[in-house]
């Protein structure tokens, strides 16, 4: 199947969020840029399902609630190689807006992440991908809304 047939993988990223305000970001071995915990929607999941399995199996946080969804989608094209290796076009990450409790001990699943941090949400333009970043300003706007909401 050509790369323009394929369908887009169902992805779901969660913005994770302590009390102070930080925000968790998780970067990949070879990876030049940090992003949020995120993997792909199985079959029998949905969006919210597939994010506790991910968070739990990539940093081991089990308890937290989901605060809000986004309206926005981020939608990209994957290299020929890794079309044919995984039979998808590419990904469509659809986004959690997820509170936590405290400050968790993050374990973090070294087979799939190298390293994670804690930032402010205006400290996170600089880290992302550049082609994630206008998607990362509309999610932010939406951020800045539910927590003026919850104070």
């Amino acid at each position: 199947m050509e790369g323009m047939e394929l369908p887009y993988r169902q992805n779901v990223s969660g913005i994770v969020i302590r009390e102070d305000k930080k925000i968790l970001l998780v970067t990949k071995p070879k990876l030049g840029f940090w992003q949020f915990v995120q993997g792909g929607v199985e079959e029998n999941e949905d969006s919210e399902k597939a994010f506790k399995r991910e968070l739990e199996e990539e940093t081991g946080i089990s308890n937290f609630k989901i605060i809000g969804k986004s309206g926005n989608k981020f939608q990209f094209e994957w290299p020929k190689v890794l079309q044919d290796k995984k039979g998808f076009r590419g990904q469509q990450q659809s986004f959690l807006f997820v509170e936590i409790d405290g400050n968790p001990e993050i374990k973090l699943q070294k087979e799939e992440l190298r390293d994670f941090k804690w930032a402010s949400i205006n400290g996170i333009d600089d880290l992302v991908a550049e082609n994630f970043l206008e998607t990362w300003k509309k999610i932010k706007r939406e951020l800045e809304e539910i927590l003026d909401n919850r104070n």
